[in-house]
């Protein structure tokens, strides 16, 4: 989603650092600004303390969300769409073939590994 832009926590309108005018009226310190990573909404940390993966918009690690989206996030939008392969040796070089669906990859180690993707390329 795209980032939403405010003075204000979008959830409880708390006002971020740079509001000087609000934090003034409420004679309160600002506060710190983060964004949902599901809708994009401008929000401070206490509106968006939890975090969640979302593999749909890219998000295979947790990420911050609002409280708000935390709690319609369903596990079919938690599946991963990622897998994840240890390679044992540490890659200097890669190259895939998406054709032929392989990758090759090139150790430290001078060991040459031809990996078949067919099963994550579709």
């Amino acid at each position: 989603p795209n980032w939403e832009e405010s003075d204000l926590c979008q959830k409880c309108s708390s006002p971020f650092f740079w509001n000087f005018r609000r934090m003034w009226e409420e004679k309160t310190l600002g506060i710190r600004q983060h964004h949902c990573r599901k809708c994009g909404k401008a929000v401070c940390n206490k509106c968006s303390a939890k975090k969640s993966t979302i593999p749909p918009l890219g998000y295979e690690y947790e990420v911050r969300v609002c409280d708000d989206c935390f709690s319609t996030i369903t596990d079919e939008e938690k599946a991963p769409l990622a897998t994840f392969h240890d390679v044992k040796h540490q890659v200097i070089y890669m190259n895939l073939d998406q054709t032929r669906k392989r990758l090759l990859t090139v150790g430290r180690d001078r060991v040459v590994k031809l990996w078949d993707v067919s099963t994550v390329l579709h």
